[in-house]
């Protein structure tokens, strides 16, 4: 197997990179880009914000691999089959402030202060007593932990 190259010019600062096995997302303040067999494309949802905060990799209950996206106003799922894109809004509403997602696919995020967990169901579980607001969360794809930064900045496992 040789060595591949890519080369993507980019305008503006990168803010972050996800990848999986067929494609590389790519967050800045233009918005949204995935690189596929060659091509840089913008994704751009109808009705959805692309003012994207964070993201992150993650399955769906259909096992399927999506990016989840995260605005201030809203949380959502993206995938990819072909040349077709397809927008999974979710029914939580924010402000949202954080997000992340497991190694289990477990998805994280924070809407309104408090931490809301997507069951398998797509459900959203809220942990109301939790004894801080939480304001950042980490979670790698690897790993069952999730991190949770309070707003007094301490870390929370």
């Amino acid at each position: 197997m040789g060595t591949v190259k890519i080369t993507v010019n980019v305008t503006e600062a990168t803010d972050s990179v996800k990848f999986n096995a067929l494609d590389l997302w790519i967050k800045s303040a233009a918005g949204i880009d995935l690189y596929r067999d060659g091509a840089l494309s913008g994704v751009h949802p109808r009705g959805l914000s692309t003012d994207i905060s964070a993201f992150a990799l993650g399955p769906w209950p259909d096992a399927q691999t999506r990016i989840w996206l995260l605005s201030e106003s809203d949380i959502y799922a993206l995938s990819v089959v072909g040349d077709e894109l397809t927008a999974w809004p979710t029914a939580l509403e924010g402000p949202f402030s954080a997000l992340a997602v497991n190694g289990p696919g477990t998805v994280w995020v924070v809407a309104d202060g408090t931490l809301y967990e997507r069951s398998r169901d797509g459900d959203w579980v809220p942990y109301e007593t939790l004894p801080f607001v939480p304001t950042a969360l980490s979670a790698a794809p690897d790993a069952v932990d999730l991190w949770l930064r309070s707003d007094e900045g301490h870390l929370w496992h």
